[in-house]
């Protein structure tokens, strides 16, 4: 804990997958507060358009400003920065909590926060010095949670001067939740419109999280894994993984009658399972439900509640869109591996994970024809993590040097509240960078 009071220099701190709050650009009103979306209480529409000048304008109508910290009483980096902030002028700290636009491209948002780290005093340029050269006090110290953790990683593949340490929290390599929002659209609460089968289509950001090595469905009858290619648009279109894109014929939907109380208690969506084998104390389970009665969607739903509505979005648009992206999202993850060239520039790296709750690693199918049906992801299979990222997909790639692991009893959406887990974290960068 005594790292977090006296760490120096410049400290950034950064959100995962619709973890940073988003604002209209013309009034400077609130459009992505999770609890008041979630109520009705705030009418936001998120889709980005299909092509990539959609992106760079994207500024024009919605801004990011800074981190979402906490949702109602659940904390998400409200303890931590507030803890950093105090007596950061006595010990030369300066804090950032960055916020981006999470519906962009991977790679557009590793530009921007390149951009910004190389604002930072930190990196301030000293003429004469050779970039590849570490120093005492050049580089951000940088907290990156969840999908900030993917961003940080590419954008350090490029740039790891602008770095003097990484903790990286809960960073997924691959997350498959990302599916089920994908085919079906996922809810906020009792609002199943903002995030529509069709926006998350349209967010960029949602294919980072896809799997290279097809790891997901498993045959029912042999326990067998079926490999599938997640990266090409003719599976998507064949297997029909979105909509927006399938080639599937599908029946009308028939949705289940569910009650309030149901759909409130899954809102909270893959930030906590609700694995019915699930071992933990009457006292964490009790937390859990606490949790999940009063936390709105943060990450996507595997296997959501809400109904599927018809695309509007025609498909000799969708299907170009869907190339060009799957094909970037592969280049982005390309700069998430380890580059021996680099290894004398890497800043020292921690990781703080979870493997406390039951967490989704697989979809259990009838043959390679199965994934084609509505219910796809209704039997789950469940594996260590912390809710919505595997403990084992949590740890850095091959070649990476991680001075310190920390695991911690907490859920996803709160590892970083675990301020004894992160004071152990930056205390090993600390140490580790030699100031």
């Amino acid at each position: 804990m005594e790292a977090l009071d006296t760490v120096k220099g410049d400290v950034v701190v950064l959100g995962g997958y619709r973890g940073s709050i988003l604002r209209d650009a013309a009034t400077g009103r609130r459009v992505w507060i999770p609890l008041k979306v979630g109520l009705n209480l705030r009418k936001v529409d998120l889709e980005v358009g299909l092509e990539s000048e959609d992106e760079e304008r994207a500024a024009e109508k919605i801004i990011p400003d800074g981190m979402l910290k906490s949702i109602s009483a659940v904390d998400i980096s409200r303890r931590l920065i507030r803890r950093l902030n105090t007596g950061a002028a006595e010990h030369d700290r300066r804090v950032h909590d960055w916020g981006y636009d999470w519906r962009l491209s991977p790679a557009l948002i590793v530009k921007r926060l390149i951009e910004f780290l190389e604002t930072l005093p930190c990196n301030k340029p000293v003429e004469g010095e050779d970039p590849t050269v570490r120093r005492k006090g050049r580089g951000a110290l940088v907290i990156a949670h969840s999908l900030g953790g993917l961003i940080v990683r590419n954008a350090m593949n490029q740039r790891p001067e602008l770095f003097s340490g990484v903790l990286f929290a809960g960073t997924p390599m691959n997350c498959i939740n990302i599916l089920g929002p994908l085919k079906n659209g996922d809810s906020v609460l009792f609002n199943s419109k903002v995030f529509t089968a069709q926006v998350n289509f349209t967010l960029r950001s949602s294919y980072a999280l896809l799997p290279e090595d097809g790891q997901c469905f498993i045959d029912k009858k042999t326990g067998q894994p079926l490999p599938f290619n997640f990266y090409s648009v003719n599976s998507w279109r064949e297997y029909g993984l979105s909509p927006c894109v399938s080639d599937v014929p599908q029946a009308p939907p028939v949705p289940p009658p569910i009650s309030p109380l149901t759909r409130l208690s899954n809102a909270s969506s893959v930030l906590h399972s609700l694995n019915p084998l699930n071992d933990m104390t009457k006292e964490k389970e009790k937390e859990k439900e606490k949790d999940l009665s009063t936390t709105p969607s943060m990450g996507p739903q595997l296997n959501p509640t809400s109904t599927p509505e018809t695309p509007t979005i025609p498909k000799y648009l969708a299907v170009p869109y869907l190339t060009r992206t799957l094909a970037a999202t592969l280049e982005f993850r390309k700069g998430l591996y380890y580059n021996p060239e680099l290894e004398e520039q890497y800043p020292p790296m921690t990781v703080l994970y979870s493997k406390t709750t039951p967490t989704v690693r697989g979809a259990k199918v009838d043959g390679l024809e199965g994934i084609k049906r509505a219910d796809v992801y209704d039997e789950l299979v469940f594996g260590a993590g912390d809710g919505v990222c595997l403990s084992k997909a949590a740890m850095l790639p091959p070649g990476y040097r991680c001075v310190r692991k920390v695991a911690v009893d907490k859920g996803h959406v709160s590892l970083l509240g675990e301020l004894e887990g992160v004071g152990r974290c930056i205390e090993a960068v600390v140490r580790e960078r030699g100031w």
